[in-house]
């Protein structure tokens, strides 16, 4: 097994105790293709997970291992026993911060919207046609929306008389 600097945790199919184990304290990300058989004994180059199940320890994983009775040294001493390597010292950090504070950072995929005036998000937020798409405003002429809402919030943009510019959102559409 072995741990990426981005919290994931790469497991070789022939380890399932592990990963049964694993799965108490992480996030399923991915698992190999069928019928691959693992030969990779090191961990793989360039992102590349080849023969590997993926995991990725998050907040959510950490407060589900949490509600079963297993505290943050125990997860750090099952990675290390399962790595057979040091658990890096940045982990042991995010993981310990994570134990006293709870999360602190998110990252979730969003679209951005701009518009060319602070009076046009007056009325974007303020509409009734567009204030319930607007997910957050994030600046003066700045606001996120769910990505799922990007269509919607063109035709509304159109209602109110606006031509939006849409860039690189199309080919990711499946509506």
């Amino acid at each position: 097994m072995a741990l990426r600097s981005d919290f994931t945790v790469l497991a070789p199919p022939t380890r399932r105790y592990e990963r049964f184990q694993l799965a108490r304290v992480a996030n399923w990300v991915t698992s190999p293709p069928v019928g691959v058989v693992d030969k990779v004994t090191s961990p793989p180059v360039g992102g590349i997970e080849g023969g590997h199940f993926v995991y990725r320890l998050t907040p959510t994983s950490l407060e589900r291992a949490r509600r079963q009775g297993i505290p943050i040294p125990r997860v750090l001493e099952f990675l290390g026993r399962t790595t057979n390597t040091p658990v890096p010292c940045f982990v042991e950090a995010a993981l310990t911060r994570w134990e006293a504070h709870g999360a602190e950072a998110r990252l979730e995929q969003a679209v951005l919207l701009r518009l060319s005036s602070e009076e046009l998000m007056a009325q974007a937020t303020s509409s009734p046609l567009t204030r319930h798409l607007i997910h957050e405003q994030v600046g003066p002429t700045v606001a996120l929306l769910r990505e799922r809402d990007w269509p919607r919030l063109v035709a509304a943009l159109g209602k109110m008389g606006l031509l939006p510019d849409v860039i690189a959102l199309e080919e990711e559409n499946t509506d």
